[in-house]
């Protein structure tokens, strides 16, 4: 059972990145072929089958995420209930990214419920319910972290130190 909840762990931040940064049919592997999902984010309609999941996630690129750079989805506290080839969870998710015409940055919290099937040996999402509770609009966004100006020795320093300290050490132990 550990291994399917560390299997099924992996399914769940898989699906992270790949809405991140890959494509709308990478997303559709994640889930079997007859796979319910359920943006409720959007509206309360349910999107069946990995096909017309395939084409819901080809509509959020397009109408969504190429307006935004550095999107992040993370997932936290998963609760995984593993019984023979089936298993359920329910995570809180995180997601932020930056507007790229205002520049802006935004956030959403909300929670993933999903179902999994174990197909051939491998998790996949046979219904995902994506629910958003909070959202912060309009963050400030400083792209470039400040320096924390940070004192750091140079390679030269580093070899004045070196013969100082070994010159104070000889010293020392010629005087005593």
């Amino acid at each position: 059972m550990t291994n399917d909840i560390v299997a099924i762990n992996q399914v769940l931040n898989e699906y992270c990145h790949t809405v991140d940064r890959r494509s709308a049919r990478e997303v559709s592997k994640l889930f079997s072929p007859d796979a319910l999902l359920k943006p409720y984010f959007d509206d309360k309609y349910d999107v069946i089958g990995r096909s017309e999941i395939e084409r819901w996630y080809e509509h959020y690129m397009e109408n969504f995420r190429r307006h935004i750079r550095h999107l992040k989805h993370m997932i936290v506290s998963p609760m995984i209930k593993v019984e023979t080839d089936q298993a359920s969870s329910v995570c809180y998710f995180l997601a932020s990214a930056v507007n790229s015409e205002t520049n802006l940055g935004f956030s959403a919290m909300g929670i993933y419920t999903d179902r999994l099937k174990k197909l051939d040996g491998k998790w996949m999402l046979s219904e995902r319910c994506i629910t958003v509770e909070t959202t912060e609009p309009e963050i400030k966004v400083i792209e470039e972290f400040p320096s924390l100006e940070f004192r750091y020795l140079t390679a030269e320093k580093l070899k004045d130190l070196f013969f100082a300290h070994h010159k104070i050490w000889n010293n020392f132990l010629i005087f005593h």
